[in-house]
């Protein structure tokens, strides 16, 4: 009988133990995001991280750690992977990594990443967010160059100038060559990247050949893809001179402070990527200027960050991941945060893009909530307007006369003023081919605004410039190393403002020490007799211990 019990007491203790071991051998869910610099909603109201751990807990019931950790650049990035590489399984430690195009493709090609769960039809099966809300125009980029099976597309973007209207002509920032107007020596900087300033010294050495070709041939496109990609000898030493040129005539080399530099007035001209170049647009307004930026006639780049699963990726948590990042509330979070423009389109970004850029005017009315000197108002998007109220402010010249409202820190309108403008209908059809027909207007995405060349610009460029950017190509390392030997060259002798001010201190500190010792010496308070017997004094220290 007490066998029996002790048999029964055993079970009931097993019982009673067995979900607690299995609790405590529970797998931990840890996801490892790798990520460039200040590329993700990190603020005080919104933490793009601590989001997602939070939505996942109340999706599955379980808790997930993202281990979120930042690069400087895409080499160094590589470099940490190849590093961490386990060598037997060929796996890596990181479950997503956001290289930029070149190195995206660089990766692909080096079989260092696993391949996106897809639909039959080619469709993303566990990133609905992205499949359903990515602009046609990105979509159709990465599957033409079969980039979708292993990417998705985080960020894309131009590059061009950023400029100050008040010092530099918006004729000469139409062209690369307007940085080397004498009249803005010292007052610009390009980028310290080989692969960047490529394109700024490809455009001006090639601007002719660029400029001849016809806008309105098939081919268009591919034919200025192989002149800003060509790295053959002639092309390399036609770059270089115009590197050197442009060494000579701008304040430096930057690769972050340009921002900055811009937006405090200290420059006046910025090659920049187009990111930046938006929040260098917001930043200068806080110091009352209004800067533009352009995208050269010549032609330019489209770049674009991609998210990856580098091979033994733990692909469900990653594309899960993924799937949350791109739902377009998030989107808009991270967008407004880091500044850049995302590849997800649609019409909650559509309306969010009409709400940043938009023309809103206040119109008269008797059932207005907005109450300003005893009349009511109501705020109207100008795209919104009925056909009598447009005509009613419309002026013969095509200009209308408007109410363009005032806002407060916390965008409450507290006044408007009386204005005279020229209203554009800004055409992103492009890009936001896929919203709704009740939010197009004639069938087309329409934005209207009553500013050009600006943030709007920045973010969504129109059709006309898109047409004449197009993607790097991803270079063999033989001609990557030919680039770098001419950028070296290009660079060799180049001493930033802020280095040379440090070398020439140090020389005068040098000879300002020379001076005193030499001093010391001939007044025989410090002569070499006294440092050679001080020496034997020390030696014979030595050899006594």
């Amino acid at each position: 009988m007490k066998k029996i019990s002790f048999i029964l007491i055993f079970i009931l203790c097993f019982a009673v133990i067995s979900p607690l071991t299995a609790c405590s051998k529970e797998e931990k869910l840890v996801l490892n995001v790798y990520n460039c610099e200040e590329y993700i909603a990190e603020g005080e109201d919104f933490d793009m991280v601590t989001e997602f751990e939070n939505y996942y807990y109340k999706k599955y019931n379980k808790k997930v750690t993202v281990n979120y950790s930042t690069y400087g650049t895409n080499e160094n990035m590589y470099n940490e992977l190849k590093l961490t590489k386990n060598k037997k399984n060929n796996t890596y430690s990181y479950d997503l990594v956001c290289p930029s195009d070149y190195m995206l493709l660089k990766m692909i090609k080096e079989d260092m990443l696993e391949e996106f769960d897809l639909n039959e039809d080619g469709s993303y099966k566990y990133i609905p967010e992205y499949e359903n809300n990515v602009s046609d125009y990105i979509k159709n980029l990465f599957q033409q160059n079969d980039w979708y099976r292993y990417g998705v597309c985080y960020m894309w973007g131009t590059m061009g100038y950023v400029y100050n209207p008040e010092k530099v002509s918006h004729e000469d920032m139409k062209s690369w060559e307007g940085i080397l107007n004498p009249a803005y020596k010292f007052k610009s900087t390009i980028k310290d990247s080989a692969r960047d300033s490529y394109i700024l010294a490809q455009g001006i050495a090639f601007k002719d050949k660029l400029n001849a070709l016809d806008k309105t041939s098939a081919d268009y496109n591919q034919k200025l893809s192989r002149i800003f990609n060509d790295t053959s000898k002639e092309a390399l030493k036609k770059s270089e001179d115009v590197l050197r040129k442009v060494k000579d005539s701008v304040y430096g080399f930057e690769v972050d402070s340009g921002k900055a530099d811009m937006a405090s007035g200290k420059i006046w001209i910025n090659f920049a990527w187009s990111g930046d170049a938006v929040y260098t647009l917001d930043e200068a307004e806080t110091y009352g200027t209004e800067l533009y930026y352009s995208v050269p006639e010549e032609g330019s780049n489209v770049w674009f960050d991609g998210w990856v699963m580098p091979k033994g990726a733990n692909k469900a948590l990653a594309q899960e991941f993924l799937n949350f990042l791109n739902t377009p509330e998030n989107v808009i979070e991270n967008m407004n945060y880091i500044g850049y423009t995302s590849a997800i389109a649609g019409d909650v970004l559509f309306d969010n893009t009409k709400d940043w850029y938009g023309l809103y005017v206040l119109v008269e009315t008797s059932d207005g909530d907005i109450e300003l000197n005893g009349k009511t108002y109501s705020e109207e998007y100008f795209g919104d307007l009925d056909e009598a109220t447009l005509n009613s402010f419309k002026n013969a010249d095509g200009t209308y006369n408007l109410n363009i409202p005032e806002y407060n820190d916390d965008d409450e309108v507290i006044s408007f003023s009386e204005e005279t403008i020229e209203v554009y209908p800004y055409d992103v059809s492009y890009f936001f081919s896929n919203i709704s027909e009740e939010n197009k207007t004639e069938g087309k995405a329409v934005i209207y605004t009553d500013t050009i060349d600006r943030q709007l610009y920045t973010q969504y460029p129109d059709g006309e410039t898109i047409e004449r950017c197009i993607i790097m190509d991803y270079f063999t390392k033989e001609q990557n190393n030919d680039l770098n030997n001419m950028w070296s060259s290009v660079k060799i002798g180049y001493m930033s403002p802020v280095t040379m001010i440090l070398i020439v201190v140090a020389v005068i500190l040098l000879i300002a020490g020379y001076i005193v010792i030499d001093k010391l010496i001939k007044s025989g308070k410090f002569g070499y007799g006294k440092v050679r017997k001080n020496l034997k004094l020390i030696s014979k220290k030595e050899i006594g211990k």
